[in-house]
């Protein structure tokens, strides 16, 4: 798994197709769990890669 920190400064010319589930994922409940399998599902059938961008908790106020 690699993360990558986003901010204007460090802007990425080297990425890929890719399918990106977003969100507050405050631990993977049932909700989360249906989310991400379907994006990790569409992913693999597109043989695209699969990624999760979660926010920062500050981002929620």
């Amino acid at each position: 798994m690699e993360i990558v920190h986003i901010n204007h400064a460090n802007q990425r010319s080297d990425t890929k197709p890719h399918v990106m589930a977003v969100g507050f994922f405050d631990g993977v409940h049932l909700g989360h769990k249906e989310l991400l399998n379907h994006a990790w599902e569409t992913g693999k059938k597109h043989n695209i890669l699969f990624s999760v961008m979660t926010l920062a908790r500050i981002l929620m106020r």
